[in-house]
């Protein structure tokens, strides 16, 4: 694929690229990859991203490290402790405080990446990110012992901040079906319409999360790594190239300000 074609794709070529170089040399050299909810989002934006920018990405390593009802090489905090049952998933939190390891940073969540790069808080997000990443290994190096044998075991420890790729018209993947509106017992036609109006508004209105968390809408804005081999903690990012697409509405805003 061509440069332009790359870029095409959105501006997290490079991060995703050393990820992946990261992710691979740990597996070779028989680390533990730990996350939380890795499995159902880090690894397949990162495959996706890889996928979509022509980035070499071992599917024989995807599929490994994505299987479930297991602890090696890929230990998910969140999958393990629910026991892989999807009605017992709890937030890092709930288990940051439930040992007495502190908690996330406050007022602030992977939703609220997005806005906070909007206002250019990037230093905020990479303080985010970087905390993630230390909590993740407190939490699991707390709870190794009960699961893996031979502890401390040597770790990568990984976790990626996205939001709304730059390059993508959210209308291009996006459709709202105003079929799945719930109108009661609403039965005036005119009623019906301003529902379904004011449900396509809020739709449109929350469309920056919904593609953050969508490997077919997000791009990568930063990664953290820690890695036991190097007793080091690194958020890969490139923020001070990333160009933040606004609404209307905030264009509007920095306009008049």
């Amino acid at each position: 694929m061509s440069k332009e074609g790359r870029s095409m794709q959105g501006q997290d070529f490079q991060i995703v690229q050393e990820i992946w170089s990261r992710i691979t040399r740990a597996h070779k050299r028989e680390q533990i990859l730990v996350t939380f909810n890795g499995i159902g989002f880090d690894l397949p934006i990162l495959h996706r991203r890889a996928m979509l920018q022509d980035i070499s990405a071992d599917p024989l390593l995807y599929q490994f490290l994505t299987q479930r009802y297991q602890r090696t090489p890929h230990f998910d905090i969140m999958q393990v402790m629910a026991q892989w049952d999807r009605s017992n998933w709890k937030k890092l939190d709930f288990f940051l405080k439930l040992f007495g390891l502190g908690g996330k940073t406050p007022g602030m969540n992977g939703a609220q990446v997005y806005p906070a790069l909007k206002e250019g808080r990037y230093q905020d997000v990479i303080d985010y990110c970087r905390q993630d990443i230390e909590m993740t290994r407190a939490l699991f190096r707390r709870i190794e012992p009960w699961f893996l044998i031979n502890p401390p075991n040597e770790i990568l420890v990984l976790d990626i901040e996205t939001c709304p790729n730059q390059s993508i018209d959210p209308h291009d993947i996006y459709e709202f079906d105003p079929d799945v509106v719930k109108l009661g017992n609403l039965k005036d036609p005119f009623k019906i319409e301003a529902k379904k109006a004011e449900a396509e508004a809020e739709f449109w209105a929350n469309i920056d999360r919904k593609m953050s968390f969508d490997p077919d809408g997000c791009q990568v804005v930063c990664v953290g790594i820690y890695d036991s081999l190097e007793d080091e903690t690194v958020v890969v990012n490139d923020l001070d190239n990333l160009h933040i697409r606004m609404s209307l509405e905030d264009a509007l805003k920095a306009v008049n300000a």
